[in-house]
């Protein structure tokens, strides 16, 4: 998901990601939209929800 209008987006990275080509087009995305100054948060399982909106909200501050 994205805000295209403070250019701030959220992957999740799930096991199907796991894959080798699957996992460099991730990477390769991830290069492409920072080198358009989009911030892409990346997130796992492993994340809560807390810590997921609390570095959406550190970041929508920086950005708005």
């Amino acid at each position: 998901m994205g805000w295209e209008d403070i250019k701030l987006a959220l992957d999740y990275e799930g096991d199907h990601h796991r894959n080798p080509v699957r996992f460099n087009k991730d990477i390769r995305r991830h290069d492409d939209v920072t080198e358009l100054g989009w911030m892409d948060i990346r997130v796992t399982s492993q994340d809560t929800e807390g810590g997921i909106i609390g570095r959406l909200t550190t970041e929508w501050r920086r950005r708005t």
